[in-house]
Parts: structure tokens; sequence; C-alpha cells
């Protein structure tokens, strides 16, 4: 459920990252440690809550008229099996 704490795009990337780390089975823990943050940031970012620092970005690409896309790359550093 949206709130004012959410943006739109927030919430979308913050489920692209969870669906990806869940593909990669590593859990919010993991993936703190491997992103020298903690798991309440993981946990929030999953969320979709609107950070300063995101939000800004995503307000300033929106003025522009850019939009964050999210696109398969490479393997990415972490390809996490058990």
């Amino acid at each position: 459920m949206k709130n004012s704490n959410q943006h739109p795009h927030t919430i979308v990337l913050g489920l692209a990252i969870e669906a990806e780390r869940k593909k990669r089975r590593l859990t919010q823990t993991q993936l703190a440690d491997l992103s020298n943050t903690s798991i309440n940031f993981v946990s929030q970012v999953e969320r979709g809550k609107k950070t300063a620092q995101i939000g800004k970005v995503i307000d300033i690409l929106k003025i522009l008229g850019l939009q964050l896309v999210i696109e398969k790359g490479s393997a990415g550093l972490v390809n996490h099996h058990e």
C-alpha cells in the first residue's frame, strides 16, 4: 500500500531489487553485507521508501524528462546458489 513515504518509482525500483535478490537466493542480511548497508536500509528500499537521496534523484530525472529503466544486465557480482 502506497503511503507518503513512498514514490511510485521507488516502489517499482524496490520490487525489482527484491525480485532479483530472491532470484539469486540472497537474504536481506546477505545483500546488506555485500553492499555495506544495513538490513533496515535494504528493507526500506525494497518497500519503496522514499529516501532523501533516491527521492531527489528520481525527482531530478522527472524534471529532466528522463525515466529510470531497469534492464537485465550482465550476471552481476553475485550469483548465490545453495
